[in-house]
C-alpha cells in the first residue's frame, strides 16, 4: 500500500539496511557457563531442588555422573554466566559438604 504525499512535501526515503543497523537489532547471545560440583549421592535431590529456585530460565541442564568406587557424584550444571554466583550460593547453602570444581565460560 503506497501513500501519496502532496507535491510540496518531501517524499520519505527508506533507510538502507547496513550491517551495523542489522547487528543492533539482533538479540544478544547469552553467555553460558559450566559449573562442576562433587557431592554425596544422597544430596543430589536437595541441590537440584535448590537450583530450580534460581530461576527456570537460568539453568539449562544438569548432568549427573557417578564417581566409580565412591558414594559421590559429579554434577555438571549448564547455566547463564550471570547466574553462576547465585547457583554456587544455592549449592553451598543446601548441602553440608560439596566440592566446587572449575567454572568454564562457554
Amino acid at each position: 500500500m503506497s501513500q501519496t504525499y502532496p507535491s510540496h512535501c518531501p517524499q520519505p526515503r527508506e533507510r538502507p539496511v547496513t550491517p551495523q543497523s542489522a547487528a543492533a537489532h539482533k538479540p544478544q547471545a547469552k553467555r553460558m557457563a559450566l559449573l562442576t560440583v562433587r557431592l554425596e549421592e544422597a544430596d543430589v535431590l536437595r541441590v537440584r531442588r535448590a537450583l530450580s529456585y534460581t530461576g527456570a530460565h537460568a539453568v539449562e541442564f544438569v548432568k549427573i555422573t557417578r564417581i566409580p568406587r565412591d558414594n559421590r557424584v559429579c554434577l555438571q550444571i549448564g547455566l547463564e554466566a550471570e547466574a553462576v554466583s547465585e547457583a554456587m550460593d544455592k549449592v553451598i547453602r543446601s548441602v553440608t559438604a560439596a566440592e566446587l570444581g572449575p567454572i568454564r565460560v562457554l
